[in-house]
C-alpha cells in the first residue's frame, strides 16, 4: 500500500509526451496535480495537443476500506475508470483488471524526481498483455 504522503512527488505542473503506434510523431500535453483544498485527496488534470486524446480529470485517494489508494479517472469521452495506484521506491504504478478492459502503467522517476518515464499496457481478448503506448 502507498500512503498519500508518498504521492506528494506527483504534485506540480508536468509536461507529457506520448509515443503511440499509428500516430506520427510525439503527442505533447500537460498535467497538473494538486491537493484538494483541505487535503486528503489529489486532483489530477491533463490535456493533450492532439484532439484525438481526451481531456481528463482524476481524484486520487484512499478507497472506502482505507487499505489501498485508488484513482477515480474521468475523461471528455465520457469514460470513467478506477485504478489502483502506488508510488514506491521511485516506481509509479496504476492498474485496473476489469473484465471489459485491463490496463496498467509502470513509470520510473528520474533520480532528481523531475521526470517519469514509463509505458501503458493493455490486454488482448485472450488476456495477453501487450504494449499500448509510451508516456513520459
Amino acid at each position: 500500500m502507498t500512503d498519500m504522503e508518498a504521492l506528494e512527488a506527483l504534485v506540480g505542473e508536468w509536461t507529457s509526451e506520448v509515443v503511440m503506434e499509428g500516430i506520427d510523431g510525439t503527442v505533447r500535453g500537460a498535467m497538473s496535480v494538486e491537493w484538494l483544498e483541505g487535503g486528503g485527496y489529489l486532483i489530477q488534470r491533463s490535456t493533450a495537443d492532439d484532439p484525438r486524446f481526451p481531456r481528463t480529470v482524476a481524484v486520487i485517494g484512499p478507497d472506502r476500506s482505507g487499505e489501498m489508494i485508488v484513482q477515480h479517472y474521468f475523461d471528455s469521452r465520457g469514460v470513467a475508470r478506477i485504478y489502483e495506484i502506488s508510488l514506491e521506491h521511485g516506481v509509479l504504478t496504476l492498474s485496473r483488471d476489469d473484465e471489459d478492459f485491463a490496463q496498467r502503467y509502470t513509470g520510473r522517476f528520474s533520480d532528481d524526481g523531475s521526470t517519469i518515464e514509463g509505458a501503458w499496457e493493455r490486454t488482448e481478448e485472450d488476456g495477453t498483455w501487450v504494449h499500448d503506448f509510451q508516456q513520459t
